[in-house]
């Protein structure tokens, strides 16, 4: 399963509403909206393993959008991905 969070760090807030699609090669697997706490609980449940594509849809300021790929390699683990974004900075890390 992957899960993310997104965060204004500008703000100290989340983000609602900001679109993530996830992405096979160029086959779209979700395409979903961040909740009011900035959260998508479950962007895809059951995955094969590979390289899958994550797009945060940003459209805010200078970034407009941030990709980045990630390797799945244990389709029965929880894979949680975090963007913090602000106006001029944006980071990702492997949560938990």
């Amino acid at each position: 399963m992957i899960s993310t969070h997104v965060l204004d760090t500008e703000l100290g807030e989340p983000v609602a509403a900001m679109k993530v699609g996830l992405y096979r090669g160029q086959d779209l697997v979700s395409l979903q909206e961040t909740d009011e706490n900035g959260r998508i609980a479950e962007l895809a449940e059951s995955l094969e393993p590979g390289e899958y594509r994550l797009v945060f849809y940003v459209e805010r300021g200078f970034f407009e959008k941030v990709e980045l790929t990630v390797a799945i390699t244990d389709v029965h683990r929880h894979y949680h991905v975090p963007l913090l974004v602000s106006s001029f900075q944006c980071t990702t890390y492997r949560g938990s």
